[in-house]
């Protein structure tokens, strides 16, 4: 298995920020093994911390999960997870967003 850096800005799992030289615009970055190269996808925003969240919420929702141990994935993570790839399509979409709203609701109402 290669080494992983971690020296890259904003590193979360494989993925970090960079930019273009041409662009303020932050972009998700991650190096695809396949073809061997550097990968960019854009963020949409040029400000350094709005870039650090849209990654983090990226992550969250599309990164791969490989032996992950139960108790170190979040509930929330996974519940968003569930959202994004399944529930969102289903008949039942309506139920699943409300339910995942009261889990995320964070006043206790």
């Amino acid at each position: 298995m290669p080494s992983r850096r971690t020296d890259h800005l904003g590193q979360i799992s494989d993925y970090w920020l960079s930019q273009r030289p041409n662009s303020p615009v932050w972009c998700r970055t991650w190096f695809d093994p396949a073809t061997r190269q550097t990968c960019r996808a854009s963020l949409g925003t040029s400000d350094f911390r709005e870039a650090q969240l849209a990654l983090a919420a990226w992550v969250t929702l599309n990164a791969a999960m490989r032996r992950e141990l139960p108790s170190e994935v979040a509930l929330d993570a996974c519940l968003l997870r569930y959202w994004e790839h399944q529930a969102k399509a289903l008949r039942s979409a309506d139920q699943a967003r409300i339910a995942l709203k009261k889990w995320s609701d964070t006043d206790g109402a």
